[in-house]
């Protein structure tokens, strides 16, 4: 149960403006309303007002043709400056859409070829591993249930923190996302001038990294059964050729360790990966950190 409350089309498609997070919307079409884009006028003002002074200024010594040139120029770059501000929660959408569309076509593509995008197969194999253990006692092995209780309980509670943290991951995403978009005015407002124009690329590659990372989580939720394969074929390697196979291992508690950890490792791994994908995602938009 607390590996399926996973659920990436609840948490990684929602619509940008009408879906699960509407309020956060809401409150980010707001801010940008009303904070971000007369913030970014205003500087855009001041960098059109400074370029023109410099642009009319005796010693740059341009002559009519070429003054109006590169005053046409100044116009143009002001009026997409304007554009890109009073439409900056638009941009963004667009690029969160990008996102949402790249996570709906890896789960078809997971789907194709009957691979689950959640993190159910991992919550079967604990399952699988104790009840079978535990439908195997008999009342004279009440003590040894008592260790079978003690593994179940570290079991659930390290489930239960990866899933937290997994889904605070992408929470913590969703937040930064509409954050963003709702200050996206002022960087836009950077591409006004040449010296701040990196900080606008920066933002919204920032932007467009943060929505991807959604892409590499589902991937990552997505190769669980994988590693948990891999993880069983390294267990059955390990323990397989050891004395321990003539003992208790075969019924017993020692048993129950080994086939519990190969879907601990795989949601240990999970974890690791969702908890890389930022850096995953900074480098594919070529960012530091």
């Amino acid at each position: 149960y607390v590996m399926s409350a996973i659920d990436v089309n609840a948490l990684f498609t929602a619509d940008f403006s009408t879906g699960s997070f509407a309020t956060f919307y809401q409150v980010a079409n707001t801010i940008s309303d009303r904070v971000a884009i007369p913030y970014g006028s205003a500087f855009l003002s001041v960098v059109f007002c400074l370029a023109l002074l410099r642009s009319a200024a005796p010693r740059s010594r341009l002559t009519g043709p070429e003054w109006m040139q590169q005053f046409l120029g100044i116009l143009l770059l002001f009026m997409i400056s304007w554009t890109l501000i009073t439409h900056a929660m638009d941009v963004m959408a667009a690029l969160y859409w990008l996102g949402q569309n790249l996570v709906l076509v890896i789960q078809r593509a997971l789907d194709s070829v009957g691979v689950s995008s959640g993190g159910t197969s991992l919550g079967a194999g604990v399952s699988t591993a104790l009840d079978a253990q535990l439908d195997g006692l008999t009342y004279g092995q009440a003590a040894q249930s008592v260790l079978y209780l003690l593994l179940a309980t570290a079991t659930v509670v390290t489930c239960l923190v990866c899933v937290i943290y997994i889904f605070s991951v992408g929470f913590i995403r969703m937040c930064e996302i509409y954050l963003r978009a709702a200050f996206a005015a002022v960087p836009m407002a950077f591409f006004s001038s040449e010296s701040t124009r990196q900080m606008g690329w920066a933002y919204l590659k920032r932007f467009g990294a943060v929505c991807f990372q959604a892409g590499v989580i589902v991937v990552a939720l997505a190769l669980s059964g994988l590693l948990m394969g891999v993880a069983s074929n390294l267990m059955g390697t390990t323990f397989g050729n050891t004395a321990i196979l003539d003992g208790n291992l075969a019924t017993g508690f020692a048993a129950a360790i080994v086939q519990v950890l190969p879907p601990l490792i795989a949601i240990g791994t999970v974890t690791g990966i969702v908890k890389k994908s930022e850096s995953i995602c900074n480098g594919l938009f070529g960012l530091a950190g």
